[in-house]
């Protein structure tokens, strides 16, 4: 299948799950490894262009923090944690 044919939710996805594994890593190894655990091995300028956009999208929304080429996970989780342990 094309990188136009899947749901730009599920390269998020795949993206997400990348970041998760590694914790953080510079974003042009991100897009390869979100590309290859949707199956593609070769790059391709709509696989650029859909992995770039996915991982926009992912630091749009706070889910991703980007910095000096690098990506990460957002603090967003231990900071509901840590805000949870306060109020209980």
């Amino acid at each position: 299948r094309d990188i136009l044919d899947i749901p730009i939710l599920e390269v998020m996805s795949a993206a997400r799950y990348a970041i998760e594994q590694q914790i953080s890593m510079p974003t042009e190894d991100l897009k390869r490894l979100t590309s290859q655990l949707l199956g593609f091995s070769r790059k391709r300028n709509n696989l650029y262009m859909i992995t770039e956009q996915a991982i926009q999208l992912l630091i749009d929304k706070e889910i991703f923090s980007h910095a000096n080429g690098m990506v990460s996970m957002n603090n967003l989780g231990s900071w509901l944690l840590s805000y949870e342990g306060e109020t209980g």
